[in-house]
């Protein structure tokens, strides 16, 4: 799916790099899915990097963005 970005856009990754990328990528993006599909909200929100100082949420559903992480805490624990 983003072979044509990798390749053309970022050649000084390598071809394993981008793979790794690649490949973390789609696993996240599965997990993503399987939570929305079981309502995992806490799941959810543990797919945030515990290390980033303010995590963005823009879920369509919202008009507003969600910013920090008292709100995504707040908009997961209220689903």
């Amino acid at each position: 799916m983003f072979d044509h970005l990798w390749n053309n856009g970022y050649p000084s990754l390598g071809a394993n790099n981008v793979s790794s990328i690649f490949d973390d990528v789609t696993t996240t993006l599965d997990t993503l899915c399987t939570c929305w599909t079981n309502m995992d909200q806490p799941a959810i929100r543990d797919l945030w990097d515990p290390e980033e100082a303010e995590p963005y949420f823009l879920p369509q559903e919202i008009r507003e963005p969600i910013i920090g992480w008292d709100k995504l805490t707040a908009c997961c624990a209220n689903a």
